[in-house]
């Protein structure tokens, strides 16, 4: 094989080396630069969101108790934690959003937040505020609901409305479009000790949507009794509680798993034999359906079937943000037929209350883990497409400058 000897063939040679140098080093760099925005794109997508939307326990004003719970419960989800230092809060500054390497944070407590709906913006009703609405912009994984407690009596609340209302605030949380789980925090304790009315009233009624909604719920009344020394005053945590706060809600969000969520609520079953009518039960079974109201009993007076029967239809509470099927869809416990005789005519035991559909779709579209990891094969991520792109046209302009070589070379 004759070697190229003439200057023009050197020429091109060295021009093709010079070109490669010169191409290359753009090429790594492309590569390394789209190979940092994907780790950062992968981390983001595999974070494990937690929004926390309470009162001043959450978000205090002018941050007088900082560093605040969300925070600490941050730090302990996370070994690497940071804040972001932008944006701040909109409420007087401090941490609106941090994270690690598995969660990231959002803090969009309202100092003066309540339930009770009211027209104020001091207290300002949850379910009317923008913070609930950047929530849910924010396309949580898990809610942290609450706590709520010390604002709502305060100019005219009306504390008998706080019932119902935490219901419609617990529904339209559950409907935001990620499918979050949402935890029900109960209230904290004023200074600690259950000694006031309306506290107590808000941790029972709190209590009671827990139950009829079959969420899954964070307890700080039961942590804080008897923690007097961890309150900075009647509402407001020092440091030290504030640590214990993020501890009780730390060890609660460390056993979430990705597509975790409350089924539907059992309804309640038919009419038992020798009734007239089924019991309607009250609204919104247990999540087991094993929760009656007054009168869902079946009757066991009778010997003759009843007349008409029960409906079979429960009138279930509000559906579970996961899962499949809801836990809830058996026939409740007045659903079977009494002792005595068979189910009354019409009151067939429907195969599941009203409340036992099955439970809204889980966190699957967001669940973390879905994206490529960093560092996966080349040929899955995107800059592999940019460096063959590179190379394949290296190869073309040698194949060029090589032609003319070679004609050369034939002739000689």
């Amino acid at each position: 094989m004759k070697l190229i000897t003439s200057p023009r063939a050197r020429s091109l040679v060295g021009s093709d080396v010079r070109t490669a140098m010169l191409v290359l080093p753009v090429a790594v760099a492309l590569f390394l630069s789209l190979a940092g925005v994907r780790t950062a794109a992968a981390q983001t997508a595999t974070q494990i969101k937690v929004a926390c939307l309470g009162e001043a326990s959450t978000h205090s004003a002018h941050r007088m108790y900082d560093p605040e719970y969300p925070e600490l419960m941050g730090m302990l989800l996370d070994s690497d934690f940071k804040k972001d230092a932008s944006p701040q809060n909109p409420l007087d500054g401090g941490m609106l959003y941090g994270g690690g390497t598995k969660y990231r944070i959002g803090n969009f407590g309202i100092t003066t937040g309540r339930v009770v709906e009211t027209n104020l913006s001091d207290p300002q009703s949850v379910i009317t505020s923008r913070q609930l609405k950047d929530a849910e912009a924010w396309n949580p994984h898990i809610v942290i609901l609450g706590p709520f407690g010390p604002h709502e009596a305060l100019q005219g609340g009306d504390v008998t409305t706080f019932l119902p209302a935490l219901r419609r605030l617990v529904t339209r949380v559950v409907a935001f479009p990620s499918k979050p789980t949402v935890y029900i925090a109960l209230p904290l304790p004023r200074w600690g000790m259950d000694e006031e009315a309306n506290r107590r009233r808000f941790n029972m009624e709190t209590a009671q949507v827990i139950r009829e909604t079959g969420l899954p719920s964070i307890d700080f009344w039961t942590s804080f009794l008897g923690k007097m020394p961890e309150f900075a005053d009647q509402n407001h945590l020092n440091l030290v509680g504030r640590k214990h706060m993020a501890d009780v809600a730390f060890a609660v969000i460390k056993e979430w798993k990705p597509g975790q969520g409350a089924g539907g609520a059992g309804g309640n079953g038919g009419g038992g034999t020798g009734g007239s009518t089924g019991g309607s039960g009250i609204d919104g079974g247990a999540s087991d359906g094993s929760r009656t109201g007054d009168g869902a009993v079946a009757s066991t007076g009778g010997s003759a079937p009843g007349s008409t029967g029960g409906s079979g239809e429960g009138s279930g509470g509000v559906p579970g943000t996961g899962g499949t099927v809801g836990t809830g869809g058996a026939v409740g416990t007045g659903g079977i037929a009494s002792s005595g005789g068979a189910v009354g005519t019409g009151g067939a035991a429907n195969p599941r209350g009203t409340g036992g559909a099955p439970g809204s779709a889980g966190a699957a579209p967001t669940e973390p883990g879905g994206a490529c990891t960093a560092g996966g094969p080349i040929g899955s991520a995107p800059e592999a497409s940019v460096v063959l792109l590179v190379l394949a046209t290296l190869i073309l302009l040698a194949r060029r400058r090589a032609a003319p070589l070679s004609a050369a070379r034939d002739r000689r």
